[in-house]
Order: structure tokens, then sequence, then C-alpha cells
């Protein structure tokens, strides 16, 4: 139920034993405990206004117990301090963050360069010593081999029946 008294959503935990809400009151536990069923234990975790997260099925599943929130490690008047400039503090690690993504692009477009300049560089060394060869293939086959005119392109195609069917109308 909302404030108002109002239910806001409703939902179906089979078997359910225990609910348990989370420190933040964002989510909520249901679970079945092995103390009370010895099958189906497991536990379904929730949000606040009803829609199923997670649903984890547990073998000799007894109890669930949220982890409690660590004291903050900042102090009152830095809390308001972020809470009053959060904006100025988020637009700042945006821009953080997209200069970080634009630096991470840019080394993988320098690698892709890299890999594409050596691949390049490969493809001309084995050029240069397939021309130099050239003369031998021709000698040792007693003709040009190399002009595509010599060759002709053959093309086989195997058709196979994988079901056949008879409707009889």
């Amino acid at each position: 139920r909302d404030r108002y008294g109002e239910t806001v959503a409703t939902g179906e935990h089979f078997l359910c034993t225990d609910v348990e809400w989370d420190p933040t009151g964002r989510f909520l536990a249901t679970y079945v405990s092995h103390w009370r069923h010895q099958s189906e234990n497991g536990y379904n975790i929730w949000t606040f206004y009803g829609k199923l997260v997670s649903t984890t099925p547990k073998e000799k599943f007894y109890q669930l117990y949220w982890r409690p929130r660590p004291q903050s490690l900042l102090t009152e008047e830095q809390e308001k301090e972020i809470k009053t400039n959060l904006r100025s503090i988020s637009k700042k690690l945006a821009a953080l963050d997209s200069k970080e993504n634009e630096m991470a692009k840019e080394s993988l477009a320098k690698q892709r360069r890299e890999l594409k300049d050596q691949w390049v560089r490969y493809l001309e060394d084995n050029r240069k010593v397939y021309e130099d060869q050239r003369k031998t293939r021709e000698k040792m086959r007693g003709y040009p081999s190399d002009s595509e005119s010599n060759y002709e392109i053959v093309e086989d195609y195997v058709e196979e029946v994988l079901e056949e069917t008879t409707v009889v109308l």
C-alpha cells in the first residue's frame, strides 16, 4: 500500500513464508524458508512498485538478511554541498566520461589503422614475391599460368531432397 493506504501492486510467490524490506525501502524480498517447507526454497526480489526483479531458487534456503548500509565517509556538510551542487558535479563527471570514451575510441581506431597498415604491407611484400616467382612458375608449367583466360570456372550444384510429403485431396 502507498502512503494513502491504496494498493500499488500485487504479486504472488507460491508458498511464501517471509517478507523483508531492504533498508532503503526500494526493494522487497519474499522467500520460502526450509524451516517451514522442504521444497520450493528460494527468494524473489521485487521493486517497491511491484515489479519482479529476480527469482533465485536455493536448495535448503533458511533465511534472508539484507546487508546493512555502511556509514557514509562524507560529513553532513560535504553531503549538503554535493546535494546543492549536484547538477554542476554531474556535468563535470559527464564531461570526464565523454572525454574518456573519446580517448578509448581514438585508441581503438589507431589500433585498427595499425592492423590495416600491417595487412597492406604484408600483401605488398607477398605480391613482390609472387611477381618475382612468375618466370619460375611459367618455366615449370610450360605456359603463362597467371592469366585468368587459361582457366575455366566450373560450378557444381548438388541438390538433396530432405523430406517429401504427399497430400491427397
